[in-house]
């Protein structure tokens, strides 16, 4: 799914008012801000960068609601190069100031602490090694991501004017995307809008959940085709939450085929069945409203062929 990525930056600040929470400051706050893990908030907090009210706070402070908080995090940059990779990227449409291409499922998209080589990201330095791209020197261009089992369309921005724009239709919700799912079992109802909150699991770090503290996330859906045990779905994500759709889906009871994070593994499948099929946008400069689409990718039509 689409997430909106940040500016890297060395420090960022958090103001967050509490509502329907009484917690410990660092369990909260691992909660709202999933993206940190709770011992790396811990140890923040406890350097001195939050306060509740103005006061300074410990990680251990129980907090309550109508209290307000600010919290810094400091991130040092990496010291890295991104390094070309060399791949064969599926152009979809290209001009002087966007590219979209389809993502292979398997694919990264920007660096990680596990995988600093062989993303999407070093693929657009060793595929354009002319352009400057604009955004952060360990994502050229990327102003939104897809999970890396996901395939699908993705757009990269190749002057700061488009990345602004782009970033800009993201935060306001400017951007029509349409997914691709199959879920096992047959969905009901047949269409449906499920609204809940997001935030990180509290006891898997891996996983997100449906929480009461979590960031508001509406996912639309509706049945496209029905097989003997399973449900073809077109999911239409009105925010972008890490796992958004595989986490909304799970919390009403489906699961996507080939989900092992959320679901079981499927035998005819490596990954997950899911795919961004169409995007919709104001062409940067233009603004003129366009919509791409790419089209399903083979292993996911091959499995669709033996159900």
């Amino acid at each position: 799914m689409h997430v909106v990525l940040p500016s890297d930056n060395p420090s960022k600040t958090f103001e967050i008012k509490v509502t329907n929470s009484n917690s410990r400051l660092d369990i909260f706050l691992s909660i709202k801000l999933p993206k940190y893990s709770r011992t790396k908030i811990k140890k923040m907090i406890d350097q001195g960068n939050a306060t509740i009210d103005g006061k300074p706070a410990r990680s251990s402070s129980l907090i309550q609601d109508g209290q307000t908080i600010k919290f810094t995090i400091k991130e040092p940059l990496p010291t890295t190069t991104l390094h070309p990779f060399e791949l064969n990227l599926d152009v979809i449409f290209e001009n002087e100031n966007i590219i979209l291409i389809n993502k292979p499922a398997g694919l990264t998209v920007h660096p990680t602490p596990t995988n600093t080589t062989k993303t999407l990201a070093n693929a657009i330095v060793a595929n354009y090694p002319e352009i400057k791209f604009p955004g952060t020197k360990f994502r050229p261009g990327i102003v939104h991501r897809l999970d890396k089992d996901t395939s699908g369309i993705l757009i990269i921005s190749k002057n700061e004017e488009s990345h602004i724009e782009l970033s800009n239709q993201f935060k306001t919700k400017q951007i029509n995307k349409v997914y691709i799912g199959l879920v096992d079992g047959h969905i009901r109802p047949k269409e449906a809008i499920i609204e809940g909150n997001i935030g990180r699991h509290p006891t898997d770090r891996k996983k997100m959940c449906v929480i009461t503290d979590g960031k508001h996330s509406v996912t639309k859906y509706r049945e496209i085709m029905k097989y003997p045990n399973h449900s073809l779905l077109e999911i239409s994500p009105l925010t972008g939450r890490t796992h958004q759709i595989r986490v909304h889906l799970n919390s009403i009871g489906y699961s996507i085929v080939g989900d092992e994070l959320y679901g079981k593994a499927n035998e005819n499948l490596e990954r997950q069945f899911l795919h961004a099929k169409k995007i919709g946008f104001k062409m940067p400069f233009t603004k003129k409203y366009v919509e791409f689409e790419c089209p399903l990718a083979p292993d996911l039509k091959n499995l669709l062929e033996i159900l």
